[in-house]
C-alpha cells in the first residue's frame, strides 16, 4: 500500500489509560495542527476491515486544511501486531508519540474504566479474576516489548515517549516537548487543556446517564472540529471547559448506574510487578530512565 506523498505529521499510537487522550488533545489544538474529522481513534492500521479501504480512504477521515499538519491517536496500535510494518510502509517518516504509565496502574485503570463503561472485562467480578482470565490487561503495558518493535523500523529520534506520571507532574513541559518534537514553529503555544484533568469516565457516566444528551454534545463537538476558528475561539473564553464541566456535574448526580469501585490490593500489585519487571528493564534501557517506582509495591 503506498501513498500519494500525503502523510499523517503525527500517530500517537498509545498507551490505553496513560494520558494518550490528554496528549492528543494538546496537540490538536495548536494552530499548526489538526485531528481528524470525528473521533480521535481512526483504527485504520488495526482494524482489518478500514485498512483494506486503502489510503485513500484514510486521507477522507481529515479535514482539507493547508498548511496544518494532520493527526490520529488509535491507542490499540502500540500493542497491536503487524501495525508497525504497516504504517511504516505507509508513512516511513511520520512522527510517533506514545504516552506510557506504570503498568500496574494503567492494568488497574483498564478493569476500573472497563467496569464503569459496561465494557468486556465487566464479565470478571474483582481486578484479580481479571488478570487470571485475560491477557490484555498485562499485555498492553508491556511497552519493552512494544516499543522494540517499532524501533526495527522507526529511528529513536522518529519516536517520542511520554510518562504519565511526568505529565501530572509538568503538564506544561511535556506539551513543549511534543511541539519540539514534531518541529512546530511555535512551540511556546499554549492551552488550558494542558492542565486540565481529563476524565474519559465523565463522558461515559453522560452517556449511560441521558444518552440524548450525549448524542447531542457529540454532535456539537463534531461540528466544532470542522469550525477551528470558533472552537478555538469557544476553548480561550472558557465556554468549552464550562459546559463540559456542566455536563459532568450533571450526570454525577444518577446514581442508577450499578458501578462498583473495584479494589486495588498491594499484592496484586506485587504480583503485577514481578510479572512485568524484564519489560520494565527493557524500557529503562530504551528510555536510558531508572523506573525503580513502577517495580516499587509501597506508594510514597
Amino acid at each position: 500500500m503506498h501513498n500519494d506523498g500525503w502523510s499523517p505529521a503525527f500517530l500517537v499510537i498509545g498507551a490505553m489509560k496513560a494520558a494518550s487522550s490528554w496528549l492528543h488533545g494538546c496537540l490538536i489544538r495548536h494552530p499548526e495542527l489538526a485531528g481528524p474529522i470525528g473521533e480521535k481513534e481512526l483504527h485504520f492500521f488495526d482494524e482489518p476491515a478500514n485498512y483494506r479501504r486503502g489510503l485513500e480512504y484514510y486521507r477522507s477521515l481529515f479535514p482539507d486544511l493547508p498548511g496544518r499538519g494532520m493527526g490520529e491517536s488509535t491507542p490499540a496500535y502500540l500493542h497491536a501486531p503487524d501495525v508497525h510494518s504497516r504504517v511504516h510502509r505507509a508513512f516511513p517518516d511520520v512522527r510517533i508519540l506514545a504516552s506510557l504509565r506504570d503498568p500496574a496502574d494503567r492494568a488497574f485503570s483498564h478493569y476500573r474504566y472497563s467496569l464503569f463503561a459496561a465494557g468486556r472485562l465487566s464479565v470478571f467480578p474483582t481486578f484479580e479474576d481479571a488478570l487470571d482470565g485475560t491477557d490484555e490487561l498485562l499485555d498492553f503495558g508491556r511497552y519493552g516489548a512494544h516499543i522494540s518493535r517499532w524501533l526495527t523500523l522507526f529511528s529513536g529520534e522518529s519516536i517520542h515517549l511520554v510518562l504519565y506520571e511526568d505529565i501530572k507532574e509538568d503538564p506544561l513541559g511535556i506539551m513543549e516537548e511534543a511541539y519540539r518534537f514534531l518541529r512546530l514553529k511555535d512551540t511556546g503555544f499554549r492551552t488550558d487543556h494542558a492542565t486540565e484533568k481529563f476524565h474519559v469516565t465523565g463522558s461515559w457516566r453522560l452517556k449511560v446517564a441521558n444518552p440524548g444528551l450525549y448524542r447531542q454534545a457529540l454532535k456539537v463537538s463534531m461540528a466544532l472540529r470542522k469550525l477551528p476558528l470558533l472552537d478555538r475561539m469557544l476553548r480561550r473564553t472558557g465556554m468549552i471547559r464550562s459546559i463540559r464541566n456542566m455536563l459532568r456535574k450533571g450526570s454525577e448526580r444518577v446514581r442508577d448506574l450499578n458501578f462498583r469501585e473495584p479494589v486495588y490490593l498491594p499484592e496484586t500489585r506485587a504480583r503485577i510487578i514481578e510479572e512485568m519487571r524484564e519489560d520494565i528493564g527493557v524500557l529503562e534501557g530504551i528510555l536510558r530512565r531508572d523506573l525503580s517506582s513502577w517495580k516499587t509495591v509501597e506508594r510514597v
